[in-house]
This record gives C-alpha cells, structure tokens and sequence, in this order.
C-alpha cells in the first residue's frame, strides 16, 4: 500500500499514512492500559499473519466485516485454520437496520439521516474491555513505524489544511464531541 502501484500512485499517501500512524500509536498506548500487546509489522500481510499465528498460536482472529474488494482479498491471507469473528462494529447504525427502511438509500445525506433518527435506535455500544492480568502481555516489544520507515518524509500539517486531524480513538472521541454536542454541526445540513 505503500509503494507505488501500477498505476502510477500510492494507494496510501504521507496525509493517510500519517493519520495510520497515529491511530495505531493511540492503540498501542490504549492497549497497554489494559495489559494488552499489540503486535505491528508492515511487511506483507500474508507472510506476516502466518508467522505471528505460528509464533503465538492464535485460534481466533476478530475483525470488522468487510464488502470491499480489497479487504476481502486480504482477508484471504489468514490461515483456514483460525477461527475468524465478524462484525459490524464501525456503524452508528446496523447496515441490517438500514436495509430494512431503505430499499435504495437517497443520494442526499440529510434525507438519509433524517429517516434513520426518525426509525432506527443506535444500538448499545460494547464496553470497554477490562484489564487482564500484566502476564497477559508478551515480551517482544513492536515499535510504530515512522513516515520515512513508510517511504515518507516528515511534514507539519499546514493550520488551514483539511487534513489537520489526527489519528486515534481519542483524537476521534474528542472530534465527535465537539462536531456533534459543543457546535451541534450536525443540525446545519
């Protein structure tokens, strides 16, 4: 994803590279608190998934359920022999609910929006996992690629650019917030 492709460009560039970096920083830092490793490579995934399933005896692997071309191919690399768990985690709402109201979802997302507040409940989110014990953590310590480790170099994000946010769940809560409850943007469309 990082080289680039035959067609004549990266499919990730130094703004989406950057915020990657980020969110897997804020993971890491996440997951520590709970006494949970997270494990990070960016050689190719089906040579690496099999070293790190061999490696750790991994029996299930959770994960978003995807419908796009290349996150099915993808998922194509994990061994037959580990249990995948699915599912839809990324959506306010269940695409079940949605295609339940909507036959052919509106172009406009205001029509759109409106008809899911007016039908459909936002589904309970899944707590935060409780802390497991500190031996739960595995010695190897995974270091965050860097921008030049991706190919990049280091840039500062201009103060006018659209691309100034910044990757991570906290970053993302901390935006929501502010989008939706201190300047309630989402009533202006």
């Amino acid at each position: 994803d990082f080289k680039e492709s035959r067609f004549g460009f990266k499919k990730i560039e130094k703004f989406r590279a950057k915020f990657l970096l980020e969110s897997i920083s804020d993971l890491k830092k996440n997951l520590k608190k709970l006494n949970i490793s997270l494990i990070i490579t960016h050689e190719d995934l089906g040579s690496s998934i099999n070293k790190v399933v061999n490696k750790y005896q991994i029996d299930n692997i959770y994960l978003q359920r995807e419908w796009t071309r290349d996150e099915i191919i993808q998922e194509k690399n994990i061994p037959n022999d580990v249990n995948l768990i699915r599912d839809f985690d990324q959506f306010m709402y269940s695409p079940n609910d949605v295609s339940e109201i909507y036959e052919n979802i509106p172009r406009g997302f205001s029509n759109f929006r409106k008809k899911c507040e007016k039908l459909l409940t936002i589904r309970d989110i899944l707590p935060c996992p409780k802390q497991l014990d500190i031996h739960n953590q595995i010695d190897e310590v995974f270091d965050v690629p860097s921008l030049p480790d991706l190919g990049f170099e280091n840039f500062e994000v201009h103060e006018d650019s659209v691309f100034k946010f910044s990757g991570g769940e906290n970053s993302g809560i901390n935006r929501v917030k502010e989008y939706f409850f201190q300047y309630k943007n989402i009533s202006k469309f």
